[in-house]
């Protein structure tokens, strides 16, 4: 647990060393957030932020906090090994934007509200999703942050099954 600990510190003191870093991390949580609330309100007729602020529980913000710095963190990563290793695996990228993506279906707190892109899954995906929301944020969650432990494992060089 100790030795897990200090990668984690140490690959992220390496990827928010300079300010410029800290500051696109903060940004990119924020924007991730703002990506969470702002996808229903383009994709519902008639909604607007402060509605949907409105419809959001503890539970959700809670949910859409975490995946924003998990995201942000994941990203901040990927660019830093961008910037340290002269080139990354396609792999890597195209997993990080899965995990956007599935962050973004994560947070979807209200049902109704993104019956829109729902609507792409059918009927029985909305009542699926409706019934086990909580069980697929927790999963991705979960994903997300065995993704940020094995960028930082690849930063700190303790990676076998990296290639660079």
């Amino acid at each position: 647990m100790k030795e897990r600990v200090t990668v984690m510190r140490s690959s992220l003191a390496k990827t928010f060393s300079r300010r410029r870093d800290r500051l696109a991390g903060i940004l990119l949580a924020f924007a991730a957030f703002a990506l969470f609330v702002l996808v229903p309100v383009w994709t519902t007729p008639g909604n607007d932020v402060r509605f949907q602020l409105s419809l959001l529980t503890r539970g959700t913000i809670t949910a859409m906090v975490a995946l924003s710095v998990t995201n942000a963190i994941l990203i901040s990563m990927h660019l830093h090994l961008r910037r340290v290793k002269a080139r990354v695996a396609t792999q890597e990228t195209i997993g990080g934007l899965a995990i956007l993506g599935s962050s973004i279906i994560a947070t979807l707190g209200c049902v109704s509200c993104y019956s829109t892109i729902l609507s792409a899954f059918g009927l029985g995906g909305i009542i699926f999703f409706g019934k086990y929301h909580a069980y697929i944020v927790t999963a991705v969650i979960a994903v997300s942050l065995y993704a940020v432990w094995h960028t930082a494992r690849r930063i700190e060089g303790l990676c076998d099954r990296c290639v660079d």
